[in-house]
């Protein structure tokens, strides 16, 4: 999976939340540096960045209150380094070992992926015809003329199935067996989010799905078939999709730290959480076989006991699947593997995949070009991608080390710039993102930037234009900012100080309105039918129904969903939430609220009325 925690951490949407850490003991560092075999009569020398990482890391483990973390570095079929940093269970100070199990979350969609890939490749599935016919019982409502909804589409994300059906995705006590059934018969109550190959939008639900395709096809459990066709071959023994048969003595325990006003760390055990949309996220494995698997993704599918796939079919997993104006995103989207990053492309092309459950949080990159790749997993929830940084920083060093590559020095400033008035007064409005309302204003010669305008005392930015087309804040503060029209959609852009840039708000249309009906909704709600053992924080348990100058604004609290989602009513008693956001995986634009009575039913969540 990939979820928000603590605020969406790599949304382009701005998140007004410290990032600010505190610092944490760490246990003893374990591992090895064997190596399986050099891609070069003279293999590089990585010493050096090995004693970097050694340095860095419990550095960054510090700033983000990482109890544990694991790591892998590969070069060709060669294993750098493998290393365990801090607590798999802190208060027992058992360590983390190149061996520990992490849920990586949703790295496991390109497990996934492969799996779908090879029934492709033996012309058991045609990537092209309609998901409906590998998995019986999956149905929409549909809209007049509503495209049909392929497997490739749900592998590169243009599905338009709704996102995240939360409500048992997650338990902590037992697994839900019953959570796939759950879902064939709640989607039938939805619409699509949008039209299939609108635009990019995160889907753990159609992932989900890849299970029943997978079994339908193969008459095998899909445990027993990745166990057999995927990891056997590629020398993972530790890795299984079924997590609730891994013992809890071999799984790291979870944490969760929180940053007190005072700015020390607060870090506490979070229960054994059981993934029950096996392939979009259950995966556990540890990083000694995750090197495993990145040496056989850069050997093109030859995994040392035997092919998992052919080179032409990789090939077709790395390249991007669509061209599409509104995928404005820092990377492309190919069959299971996000393409490129331009924070990174220095590197070359990242191929990549981030993976996040509730407790475990994790990164996995390789470039083909140079045959490097890496893996990383933490134990730790916290407000800092810890996972991401060490990845990211790992990466680089062994490419500089082999390649002589090196990060570009910061651009310089672009210059500020006079606009004309009516340039200001064309961005003014309100525009939805994955924290609610963005209210731009004109103030002289600059825009004012208000992210999450809904919250008492929101901080406002003056972005001042620059010759590059960009409002930016010399202040520390929010991304740069512009604003672009695509499709018909005025599109608020953000990008990051590293480069990254992707669509970040959708202004709400000029003709706005809030029917009497739903004026008469508002006021605070009471989930009524979460599923037993849901994991504390997976689905929110409350919510409110609110107008701020006229909009709506439906807030689910607290909970993995923590944004506050723009409402455009479609009738008396339809909604949908609004805001071209591909980024914020919980809030994407498009889906439907339903009103019954004193009640809302949001992505198979009833919330039933308790005030106004």
């Amino acid at each position: 999976m990939v979820f928000s925690r603590m605020g969406n951490r790599r949304c382009l949407c701005w998140v007004m939340a410290s990032c600010a850490v505190g610092g944490l003991a760490l246990g003893p560092v374990l591992g090895s540096t064997a190596s399986a075999g050099a891609t070069s009569a003279r293999p590089t020398d990585y010493r050096a960045v090995i004693a970097t990482l050694n340095t860095k890391i419990p550095e960054l483990m510090t700033t983000g209150g990482t109890v544990g973390l694991t790591i892998a570095l590969v070069d060709g079929d060669r294993t750098v380094w493998v290393r365990g940093f801090g607590w798999a269970d802190r208060g027992r100070k058992v360590p983390v070992t190149k061996d520990t199990l992490f849920h990586v979350g949703s790295v496991a969609k390109t497990l996934s992926a492969a799996a779908v890939m090879q029934l492709a490749q033996r012309g058991l599935v045609d990537l092209d015809a309609p998901l409906s016919r590998y998995v019986p019982g999956f149905s929409l409502r549909r809209r007049p003329h509503d495209p049909i909804i392929t497997v490739r589409s749900v592998l590169d994300h243009h599905s338009g199935i709704p996102g995240t059906l939360a409500n048992g995705l997650f338990t902590s006590k037992k697994p839900d067996l019953g959570y796939r059934a759950w879902l064939l018969r709640t989607l039938p109550q939805l619409y699509p989010e949008r039209a299939v190959n609108t635009a990019w939008a995160y889907n753990n639900s159609g992932y989900v799905l890849l299970q029943n395709l997978v079994e339908h096809v193969t008459g095998q459990g899909f445990a027993d078939y990745t166990r057999r066709r995927l990891f056997g071959p590629m020398g993972m023994p530790s890795t299984t999709f079924d997590d609730a048969s891994v013992p809890a003595s071999r799984l790291t325990h979870n944490y969760e730290a929180t940053v007190a006003a005072s700015g020390t760390t607060h870090v506490t055990a979070r229960p054994r959480e059981y993934v029950n949309g096996w392939a979009a996220g259950s995966a556990v494995s540890s990083a000694t076989d995750m090197a495993s698997y990145l040496k056989t993704m850069i050997a093109r599918g030859a995994g040392p006991h035997g092919r998992i796939l052919r080179a032409a079919t990789v090939g077709e997993m790395i390249t991007p699947q669509t061209d599409l104006p509104l995928d404005i995103a820092p990377f492309r989207m190919g069959l299971g593997w996000w393409v490129g990053d331009s924070a990174l492309s220095w590197m070359g092309t990242v191929i990549h995949h981030a993976g996040h459950t509730l407790a475990n949080h994790s990164e996995m990159m390789w470039l083909p070009g140079s045959q490097l790749g890496v893996f990383v997993s933490v134990n730790t929830t916290s407000s800092v991608d810890v996972e991401h940084q060490v990845a990211a920083l790992a990466l680089g060093l062994i490419a500089t080390a082999k390649t002589g590559r090196t990060p570009p020095p910061p651009p310089a400033a672009s210059p500020v710039v006079p606009v004309s008035s009516q340039t200001l007064r064309r961005a003014a409005g309100d525009y939805a993102s994955a924290n609610g309302l963005n209210l731009i204003t004109v103030a002289g010669g600059a825009l004012v930037w208000t992210p999450g305008s809904q919250r008492p005392n929101a901080a406002s930015y003056t972005m001042t234009p620059r010759a590059d087309g960009w409002y930016s804040t010399t202040a520390q503060g929010p991304p740069s900012i512009r604003f672009v029209t695509v499709a018909g959609r005025q599109v608020l852009v953000a990008r990051t100080t590293t480069g990254s840039v992707g669509a970040s708000a959708e202004r709400l249309p000029r003709t706005y309105s809030v029917p009497a009906a739903w004026r008469n909704r508002t006021g605070s709600y009471r989930a009524v039918n979460i599923r037993p053992n849901t994991f504390p924080g997976a689905v929110a348990p409350t919510g409110s129904l609110t107008l701020h100058d006229g909009i709506l604004l439906w807030q689910a609290t607290p909970g993995a969903v923590r944004g506050t989602t723009v409402l455009v009513p479609a009738g008396p008693r339809l909604a949908f939430t609004f805001g071209f956001t591909p980024f914020a995986v919980q809030t994407d634009a498009g889906e439907g609220v339903a009103a019954a009575g004193r009640t809302l039913t949001v992505l198979g969540v009833t919330y039933r009325q308790t005030s106004r």
